[in-house]
């Protein structure tokens, strides 16, 4: 297994990869919950998104647990290349007719800068009615 160093102002930081992080990480301004709810929340996450058998919907959960685990940010690196293959695995599990043709790390690498300005805007507060959201009351 390799393993580098991340420097830091704080230090030097040994990353190894598939190691779930012990530190606390801001991924531009998103605060990742604290290491030690990490386990915890890797493990909710499994039990939410094993279920693969409801229709349609197995693509929107295949969406949000590509957010989810983006957002539960468990490693120091990597978190995006293990949430796009997470989910290119999703998608051949469901199983989706034609995937193979395409596949998910492929097209989110398209626009790098899009992806990653729509995953911090996922979790931003409601900006009003028009936001894209739907209309609640």
């Amino acid at each position: 297994m390799r393993s580098i160093a991340l420097s830091e102002r704080d230090g030097n930081t040994e990353i190894i990869g598939g190691k779930i992080r012990t530190r606390g990480v801001r991924v531009g301004q998103h605060v990742a919950p604290p290491a030690e709810l990490v386990s915890n929340m890797l493990q909710l996450f499994e039990r939410t998104y094993s279920d693969r058998t409801h229709g349609n919907s197995r693509i929107i959960a295949a969406a949000a647990a590509h957010h989810r685990l983006m957002w539960i940010h468990p490693f120091l690196d990597g978190n995006g290349r293990v949430a796009r293959l997470f989910t290119d695995a999703y998608f051949k599990s469901i199983p989706l007719t034609g995937y193979g043709l395409w596949n998910v790390s492929r097209g989110l690498a398209k626009d790098r800068g899009n992806y990653k300005a729509m995953h911090a805007k996922t979790d931003m507060k409601r900006q009003g009615d028009y936001d894209g959201r739907g209309f609640f009351v």
